[in-house]
């Protein structure tokens, strides 16, 4: 993908960036990553061994090194509802909580074992594992029920009744259970063999899920579960140890260097008939989590409190982030240059969190292309569109969320 500058032109200020997959940002040498937080697209929290904590207001630019009362504790998982109510878990048996952006944390809730994973709805519906046990709030983590389960502790959940977590028999197997009553009881769907230890669990809806694991296998189902296809599997490479999708196509998953391959990161937009050796990521050293929930303002980090941003989900897409301003209605913009050739740019405001399809049609009302069908947060965005597989001619594109939709007129002119 070119580097490019582009200028947005309906912003009350100027805004360049260059268009970029993944940048490594500076949080200084030091100890592993284990998860990070970002409620929004600037404001994050990453946490580690050897109690590491960090904030960022400036998208990663900058980090205020957070000291944490039991350093000789490693900090597994942290959750931010919003910038300042948030949840942090250590290996203290302890989950501290904090409503007023860390300046202190009011809430000390014993669990009694050591969260690995938390998994939120909402604001009050939320789930935390870890160590065999497996605990629920329904008040964002002021009260937990603590059941036993035969878990690993990383989990995820579709729905408030319906959710999949890992577990470890034994004897170089993993187990995928899943609940449909809210963590009461689990049902063991899948077992795997021959050391193919699974790390992570990630659903995109109730029936479409992947999970990833030891020697960079992956697997898929969709059918919620009842089989389980293996996507992706190196014989002789280590673990992969997060996946993340944005939607049932587009997808991510970090994990151990792999010299054969010469990455530790791959990606798909295809929904795993292939994975690809993501660009820039700096080979070498184990990565741990890789989450884009503000897309497409992306995270990835690891080992050696290595951590890289995009703002353009991984350069699998060119949709951006026109700046910080939220604005105050729903528009769609006209693309400019227009008539254009290939390349033309589509900007559009969203007031609110929503779920975003923009869609372009020919003259006869076929659809030939959807560059955006993902959840975006509240903003104003820039895309490029290439054109250049189409023949001239007039297109029409839309947009589509809950609450808004609008059309407009394009000239492709080869």
């Amino acid at each position: 993908m070119k580097n490019t500058l582009f200028l947005i032109l309906f912003l009350t200020f100027t805004y360049s960036q260059s268009n970029s997959q993944w940048i490594q940002l500076n949080t200084g040498n030091g100890f592993n990553i284990f998860d990070f937080s970002f409620p929004n697209a600037q404001s994050g929290y990453i946490c580690g061994y050897g109690g590491l904590f960090k904030k960022t207001t400036t998208g990663g630019a900058n980090w205020i090194d957070l000291s944490f009362p039991t350093t000789q504790h490693d900090l597994n998982a942290v959750y931010f509802f919003n910038v300042n109510t948030g949840l942090l878990a250590s290996t203290n048996d302890t989950i501290y909580r904090t409503t007023n952006g860390t300046q202190n944390w009011s809430n000390r809730i014993p669990v009694g074992f050591h969260v690995l994973d938390f998994h939120f709805l909402d604001s009050l519906n939320g789930y935390a594992s870890g160590n065999n046990r497996f605990a629920r709030t329904t008040n964002g983590g002021l009260n937990w029920t603590v059941s036993t389960i035969q878990s690993s502790g990383q989990i995820y959940f579709i729905n408030i009744n319906t959710g999949w977590t890992v577990s470890y028999p034994g004897a170089g197997s993993s187990s995928i259970l899943k609940t449909t009553d809210g963590g009461t009881t689990w049902q063991t769907q899948y077992t795997t063999t021959n050391f193919r230890i699974i790390y992570d669990v990630f659903f995109v809806n109730e029936n479409t899920g992947y999970t990833s694991g030891y020697r960079h296998s992956i697997l898929k189902t969709t059918n919620g579960g009842v089989n389980w296809v293996s996507q992706l599997d190196e014989a002789s490479a280590q673990g992969l140890y997060s996946i993340y999708f944005i939607n049932e196509n587009t997808g991510w998953t970090v994990g151990d260097y792999y010299s054969s391959t010469n990455t530790s990161t791959y990606y798909t937009t295809n929904g795993g008939t292939n994975w690809v050796n993501t660009n820039g990521i700096a080979t070498g050293g184990r990565l741990n989590r890789v989450k884009i929930n503000n897309s497409p303002v992306g995270y990835i980090a690891g080992q050696n409190q290595r951590i890289y941003r995009t703002t353009n989900t991984g350069g699998l897409t060119d949709i951006k982030i026109a700046g910080g301003i939220i604005p105050g209605e729903y528009k769609l913009f006209q693309n400019y240059p227009n008539p254009f050739n290939p390349v033309t740019k589509i900007g559009f405001n969203l007031p609110e969190n929503s779920n975003v399809k923009l869609s372009v049609y020919n003259i006869n009302g076929k659809l030939v292309d959807q560059p955006v069908n993902q959840n975006l947060d509240a903003g104003k965005y820039e895309l490029s569109w290439n054109a250049e597989k189409l023949s001239s001619g007039v297109y029409f594109y839309r947009i589509e969320t809950g609450k808004f939709t609008d059309t407009k007129r394009l000239l492709f002119v080869k």
